[in-house]
């Protein structure tokens, strides 16, 4: 028996939310709001990094995890409301279900909500009728840049197996011990820096600076502008770099950084005058 589950490339995700309107008119979800946010089984997660000029919002598409250890179906008191099948997936039974919403609170990523019109728990089902027709869930079919994968965990072989290893990725909060099925890469790693004249404090416009990733080759180059501020969008978390600075009158430069999180701030760097000018 397989044990579904999905990956989502935060990396290549643009925050387009066609897997959200897919989802909203596949299973006719109504207009209606629970917490403050509209009806939703998949809904962003949007965070504000950076500061201005170079700010950044990064979005993370939530869903139910459809956790190994479910919280929701240990803390509804009806029998068989809320049960997960032997594939993994985690499922409400309408019929069962009486809307006491004592599964809400118990959730540790708020994937539940109240639906008004039908006085019952609502949320992703992995689209278990299109599974169990052998096709991917709406949001899958829907991503227009192939962030969302959908396959057999448990199959060490299956694509969706390979790329997690592959790209590394892990499910959200793992501290929780829920055991989820949703496993996500990092966000792309952004990189700003400012450079300036060691002798005058002044920043440097024009300056070339090239990032070289050491553990895979690639490089990418950008120019400071009339602040001497670089920045780059698209690197990758958890990876090495070389950033190199070479400006007209000056000594280039070149130090190593780690990318440990999804934006880093270099901070100011100097870069030498020989002639010891006032540029």
């Amino acid at each position: 028996m397989a044990k579904y589950g999905m990956l989502i490339d935060l990396k290549s995700c643009n925050g387009c939310r066609a897997c959200m309107t897919a989802c909203k008119g596949a299973h006719n979800i109504p207009f209606g709001q629970h917490k403050g946010r509209e009806y939703y089984r998949i809904w962003p997660e949007e965070v504000e990094r950076g500061t201005y000029p170079y700010v950044l919002r990064s979005l993370t598409p939530l869903l139910c995890m459809h956790c190994e250890n479910s919280p929701c179906a240990a803390a509804c008191p009806i029998p068989g409301a809320i049960f997960r099948r032997q594939d993994g997936i985690v499922l409400i039974d309408e019929g069962r279900c009486n809307g006491c919403k004592a599964c809400l609170p118990a959730c540790p990523y708020g994937a539940l909500y109240f639906r008004e019109d039908k006085e019952k728990i609502d949320k992703c089902t992995f689209c278990a009728e299109n599974i169990d027709k052998g096709l991917p869930p709406e949001c899958a079919r829907a991503c227009p840049v192939e962030a969302i994968f959908f396959g057999d965990l448990d199959d060490p072989d299956s694509p969706v197996s390979k790329r997690i290893r592959q790209w590394e990725a892990t499910p959200l909060h793992p501290e929780h011990g829920t055991q989820p099925s949703i496993y996500y890469t990092a966000h792309a790693a952004q990189l700003r820096g400012a450079v300036e004249s060691q002798e005058t404090g002044h920043p440097v416009q024009g300056a070339t600076v090239t990032v070289q990733c050491l553990d895979n080759g690639e490089s990418n180059s950008t120019s400071t502008d009339s602040e001497g501020i670089f920045f780059f969008w698209s690197l990758q978390v958890r990876r090495r770099y070389s950033v190199t600075i070479e400006a007209q009158g000056f000594s280039r430069s070149t130090r190593e950084l780690y990318l440990d999180r999804e934006y880093t701030d270099s901070g100011e760097i100097p870069l030498l005058n020989p002639a010891g000018g006032g540029i």
